[in-house]
């Protein structure tokens, strides 16, 4: 049963990732060949769905709590016509955000299966076991699943989360575009990229963690070390807070407006 219950507090009111995530996601519980993972995602999976417990919101899979599944069950039983569905559950849960427990995660998604998907997937775990000690929830693009226009949902995030991560994995122009926007605000920020990607001139002087995701054995065998790297920087941004960010464009602008005072 541990292993199931793993599986569950891992991913309960959160996007259900690939199969092979989820598997990886075993390999801190139980000693468990990799079949044996594989045979316990699959039977946790149509245990969830025959349950009821899977549930489409916004064109992503999303495993909801078995107490809401509960609660469903009760209001039905009690001929209540007030029965919210999945999408109306999360929405509500997002009139109530707090953003001060908020991680967003700008990342490059790309199309399902796609290298892009699975990277962003695997870095989101590796992010979420970074943070559970700092209890932010972390939450991608693609993981809104708020009604109304995507742009302005990702604005918002920008705008009001307590951190922002940012893999430059892949050079994505979005990733690079939402970064400049979270820069401007002077917000606390955490760059990461894969080991094979160069960083780009105009960020090569903000802290970055590497991971090496090409070798797969050295991944595996450092993954405690990225896990405290982020955790590490996650805390010294937040710590740091407006008043301490410093990146190109805020040190640009203390620069510019000290110029000025002095000229006046």
């Amino acid at each position: 049963m541990a292993p199931f219950k793993l599986l569950y507090d891992t991913w309960k009111e959160k996007r259900v990732p690939s199969p092979e995530i989820m598997q990886d996601t075993l390999l801190e519980g139980e000693a468990m060949s990799l079949e044996h993972r594989k045979e316990c995602v699959e039977l946790f999976m149509e245990n969830a769905k025959f349950l009821g417990l899977l549930r489409t919101i916004n064109g992503a899979q999303r495993l909801i709590t078995i107490e809401h599944l509960i609660d469903e069950i009760d209001r039905i039983a009690n001929g209540r016509s007030d029965v919210t569905s999945g999408a109306t559950a999360f929405k509500k849960g997002a009139d109530k955000r707090d953003w001060k427990k908020i991680c967003f995660f700008i990342a490059p998604i790309g199309e399902a299966d796609s290298e892009p998907r699975k990277h962003s997937d695997m870095i989101q775990l590796l992010i979420e076991r970074a943070l559970e000690r700092e209890d932010l929830k972390v939450v991608r693009a693609d993981g809104i699943s708020d009604p109304g226009m995507i742009g302005s949902q990702i604005i918002e995030h920008l705008r009001k989360s307590a951190l922002v991560i940012a893999d430059l994995s892949f050079h994505n122009p979005n990733v690079f575009y939402e970064l400049c926007f979270r820069h401007s605000l002077g917000l606390p920020t955490v760059h990461l990229i894969r080991s094979e990607d160069r960083v780009p001139f105009d960020v090569k002087d903000f802290r970055t963690i590497h991971i090496n995701t090409a070798d797969k054995y050295d991944l595996v065998a450092k993954l405690d070390t990225y896990r405290a790297e982020i955790a590490n920087h996650a805390r010294m941004a937040l710590a740091a807070g407006v008043d301490g960010s410093n990146n190109p464009i805020t040190s640009f602008s203390h620069h510019t407006l000290g110029e000025d005072a002095n000229n006046n």
